[in-house]
C-alpha cells in the first residue's frame, strides 16, 4: 500500500468534548446562578463518524438538487442538521444565568437549533466543531497545552 505508515497523519475523532457555554454579550462562560457551574455541550468534531455521515447526507442532498443553488432555507436547514448531529448532550444555562430544564435528544436538539433565537449556540457548535485543536489528546507528551477558544474548551 503506497500509503503505510502514515497512521500519525490520519485525524479521525470520535470522542465528545464538553464545550462551556458562552454567554454572546460578554464572551464569558454561561454560569448557572443556583449552582455556579457552566452550562455546556457535548460535541464531536467534524472529522468524527458523526461528521462523516453528516456529510453523506449533505452531499446527497446537494446532488439531489441537480445543478439549482440551495436556497437560504436550505442552507440554514444543514446547519441546522449538522449541529444537532454533532451534538450527544447538554447542560443548557441562558446568558443571564438561568438553568434551562431541556432534555437532550436529536430532535430536542433539531428543534432548538432550528430557532432563529437560538443561532448563537448553533453557531458555537458549528465553530467548536470545526477546530481540531479542541480534540487534541492532552495525555500526548508532544502535545501542547490546549488552545484557549471562544468556545471555553476544557478539553474534557
Amino acid at each position: 500500500m503506497a500509503l503505510a505508515g502514515i497512521d500519525e497523519l490520519l485525524i479521525g475523532i470520535d470522542e465528545t468534548v464538553r464545550m462551556t457555554l458562552i454567554n454572546p454579550f460578554n464572551g464569558s462562560p454561561c454560569i448557572n446562578r443556583d449552582t455556579e457551574e457552566n452550562g455546556w455541550i457535548d460535541v464531536m468534531s467534524d472529522t468524527s463518524d458523526a461528521g462523516a455521515a453528516y456529510m453523506r447526507a449533505r452531499n446527497n442532498r446537494v446532488l439531489a438538487r441537480g445543478g439549482r443553488s440551495a436556497t437560504d432555507e436550505e442552507l440554514q436547514f444543514e446547519n441546522v442538521e449538522k449541529a444537532a448531529a454533532l451534538v450527544t448532550g447538554w447542560s443548557l444555562v441562558a446568558p443571564i444565568g438561568s438553568p434551562i430544564n431541556l432534555a437532550w435528544s436529536r430532535a430536542t436538539a433539531r428543534e432548538l437549533f432550528g430557532n432563529r433565537k437560538a443561532r448563537w449556540m448553533r453557531d458555537q457548535v458549528l465553530e467548536f466543531s470545526a477546530n481540531l485543536g479542541n480534540y487534541r489528546p492532552t495525555t500526548s507528551p508532544d502535545s501542547s497545552p490546549m488552545p484557549s477558544t471562544i468556545s471555553g474548551s476544557t478539553g474534557a
